[in-house]
């Protein structure tokens, strides 16, 4: 099985609290490119979560880094 970059775009909380734009590049193995392409709803679940645990984990460390915390 191969993996490729894919990147998408989310709008979260940022640092600040306000809404921001995320562009997150996430390595996917044919299998979970496929249930995307196909449009399965588990696929795309395990994509979004794994996204959005990147953002909360930027937003967490820009957060502390600026005393934001």
């Amino acid at each position: 099985m191969s993996e490729r970059l894919v990147n998408i775009h989310l709008i979260e909380t940022g640092v600040r609290g306000t809404d921001a734009l995320f562009e997150v590049s996430l390595l996917l193995d044919d299998k979970a490119r496929d249930g995307l392409r196909q449009g399965e709803p588990e696929a795309w679940r395990s994509m979004l979560v794994r996204a959005q645990k990147l953002i909360g984990d930027h937003v967490s460390d820009r957060r502390a880094a600026e005393g934001l915390s």
